[in-house]
């Protein structure tokens, strides 16, 4: 990886060093000494940085409400952080067709769940599907009411 990548990088996500430092879990002087050439990012700051400007790592500005919501919940869960919390409501929303709420089990037997989707795969399809309304069932059920979910 050369210093130019790193530095263009930094600069087209207008980051600071400190910032970029953060996201690697390095110090703002390590990315100054990479964008230097003085040294070269190794170990995991490596793996962070390729993915980072390879794309397959995604920054994403979220509004300080939205922080704060997020952080609730993620004190509130078993997970360690951020990104276990999000990587597992996504699993959760996926596979039950509903989002991942304190009251759903959060981490499930995923053997059982492989061994049921095998067995029935229609079945639980439909069991996804239960709280997803189409625009023909609004129309139909609805008659212009707003939409509301139950369990």
């Amino acid at each position: 990886m050369k210093a130019n990548e790193i530095k263009d990088y930094r600069k087209q996500k207008e980051l600071n060093q400190t910032q970029l430092g953060a996201l690697c879990g390095v110090t703002n002087s390590a990315v100054s000494r990479w964008e230097k050439e003085i040294d070269k990012p190794s170990g995991s700051a490596l793996k962070i940085l390729e993915r980072l400007i390879n794309g397959e790592t995604v920054i994403s500005n979220i509004t300080p409400l939205e922080a704060k919501l997020l952080d609730e919940n993620v004190n509130h869960s078993p997970y360690k952080n951020r990104e276990e919390f999000l990587t597992e409501s996504l699993k959760h929303l996926i596979l039950h067709g509903e989002f991942l709420t304190l009251e759903s089990n959060p981490r499930p037997n995923l053997k059982e769940i492989t061994h049921n989707q095998a067995a029935e795969p229609e079945a639980h399809y439909k069991f996804s599907r239960k709280n997803i309304i189409t625009p023909e069932q609004d129309d139909n059920e609805n008659s212009g009411e707003a939409n509301t979910l139950q369990a």
